[in-house]
């Protein structure tokens, strides 16, 4: 229904799981993969080692960069600079420009595989986290090595920095989450998490809290004034893999492994829709710059990008938001709630299509609770199952006939519109089965390209190394040469004395 996400398009062109996904920006520039101005672009990165830069909206394939020995576990994307960073399992970190080349620089530093990569919002800094137990903040503008914060005792599987670039935030499996002075390079808080690893650390736009994800599938929220828990969210069954705040601050986004996508309500407190989309486990997710999209990425090798429509509710939402790290009691709220407007609640329910539970109505604002008292308050589903992906061809997401007769359309009207759904279904497994081939095609003709690349080096080796016996051979036909006359005329002498 209106106000609820919708699924706009999805992709495929990884051959792999895709671990991460960014949107990114840009002006149109000849030859580059820039979008034209407003268009989102979006960065992936997968298992199969590949970096690829896709077009949301213009017909226009996407980008494919091959560097990286290994897997890709995270990218991310700076707008000052225009470069794409991605870290890999092959323990290195590369900075991309996103253009049709796809040249890189290589960062080396870390002695494991590295998890995680972070810009600044100002673009200054760049933090990469390692198996290597280590933090390694990078400058971006020289493309150099600053320094490394430690302290962990085991694997570093998330970092971030905050707005001012003066904070860094990294979790890991000792189980603890470290807030970082970058200055001095000291830990100014650790908050310890005996439940289980950290897999996600973020920061707040407004820079005063942190999200963190764990393999318990829970996400909470730090106060970095007070140094505590504020928000505590059992909200995924499986471990979170992703966790991106919308630019509001007013929405916190999570995707887990037990394949949901949850949209959290931070100034109510409570789980505001889970979004089912992947074939599997959902690896990641990031609004746009604007929060009017969000992606999400799965160990199904596809992106899906929906459309928020959820946000319209901050127009005339509570001026209550400063509450998701505001560590107030539920009585306090219970008291500020009658000075203020009722929350904006969209028809009093969160669904998008028939589901198990959909509908739940949502419940009250849980209290903010330290982590022995959760605040889990009612997870009211939008169950948005597309029954097709969709690739770079236009068209839009096609959900189930339900959706369609659920309104008042004549059910003539509703028999054209689902057979309209089945033939675009079909077009675009056929689109999907087009794109593979050529995928194929373009491994075969990139292999070729290789081998025969490698068929001129050899033989260039060959030719270097003949090249001295040539010259000496040519030496010694020449000395030969100067030489025979004399031992001509030498046998000549020695006949007539005979």
């Amino acid at each position: 229904m209106e106000g609820d996400p919708a699924l706009l398009r999805a992709f495929r062109g990884h051959r792999d799981g895709v671990t991460s996904v960014e949107f990114c920006g840009g002006g149109a520039r000849p030859g580059t993969a820039a979008a034209s101005p407003g268009e989102p672009r979006l960065v992936t990165g997968s298992l199969d080692g590949s970096v690829m830069v896709w077009h949301t909206q213009q017909h226009v394939r996407a980008f494919r960069y091959i560097g990286h020995g290994s897997a890709v576990n995270a990218v991310a994307y700076d707008a000052n600079h225009n470069l794409v960073a991605s870290a890999s399992s092959d323990k290195t970190v590369r900075l991309w420009r996103p253009t049709a080349e796809g040249r890189s620089t290589v960062l080396k530093a870390h002695t494991a595989a590295v998890r995680c990569c972070a810009f600044a919002p100002s673009g200054r800094l760049l933090a990469t986290a390692s198996d290597d137990k280590s933090v390694k903040v990078w400058s971006v503008p020289q493309q150099s090595f600053l320094c490394s914060l430690t302290g962990h005792t085991n694997w570093v599987r998330s970092c971030g920095l905050s707005p001012d670039a003066r904070l860094a935030v990294s979790g890991g499996d000792d189980h603890s989450v470290r807030v970082w002075d970058l200055e001095t390079r000291a830990t100014l808080h650790q908050f310890d998490e005996p439940e289980g690893s950290v897999h996600v650390t973020r920061f707040h736009p407004d820079g005063s809290c942190i999200a963190t994800g764990g393999s318990d599938g829970t996400v909470k929220l730090w106060d970095l004034r007070a140094g505590r828990l504020v928000q505590y969210y059992e909200a995924h069954q499986g471990a979170v893999t992703g966790l991106s705040f919308h630019p509001s601050g007013s929405f916190l986004l999570s995707s887990s492994l037990d394949g949901t996508l949850k949209v959290l309500d931070l100034a109510e407190g409570t789980v505001f829709y889970t979004l089912h989309g992947h074939e599997g486990p959902a690896l990641g997710v990031a609004f746009s710059a604007t929060g009017v999209q969000f992606a999400s990425a799965g160990a199904d090798k596809s992106v899906l990008v929906w459309q928020t429509n959820f946000d319209a509710a901050l127009a005339t939402a509570v001026e209550g938001v400063a509450a998701r790290c505001s560590g107030a009691r539920g009585g306090d709220k219970a008291v500020a709630a009658k000075q203020q407007p009722a929350p904006w609640r969209p028809n009093g329910h969160r669904s998008c299509t028939a589901g198990p539970d959909a509908s739940k109505a949502p419940g009250t604002r849980p209290k903010t609770a330290p982590a022995h008292q959760p605040a889990a308050g009612s997870d009211s589903i939008a169950a948005v199952r597309p029954s097709c992906r969709q690739l770079q061809d236009g068209s839009h997401a096609a959900f189930e006939s339900a959706s369609l007769n659920g309104g008042e359309l004549p059910s003539g009207v509703a028999d054209v519109l689902q057979t309209l759904v089945t033939s675009l279904d079909a077009l675009t497994q056929t689109v999907a089965a087009m794109e593979e081939r050529l995928t194929i095609q373009e491994d075969r003709g990139r292999r070729m390209e290789l081998a025969l690349a490698q068929l001129h080096a050899e033989r260039q080796h060959m030719q270097q190394a003949a090249a001295p016996a040539a010259v000496q051979l040519a030496v010694d036909v020449e000395t030969a040469a100067e030489v025979l006359p004399a031992v001509q005329r030498a046998a000549a002498a020695g006949e007539g004395l005979v």
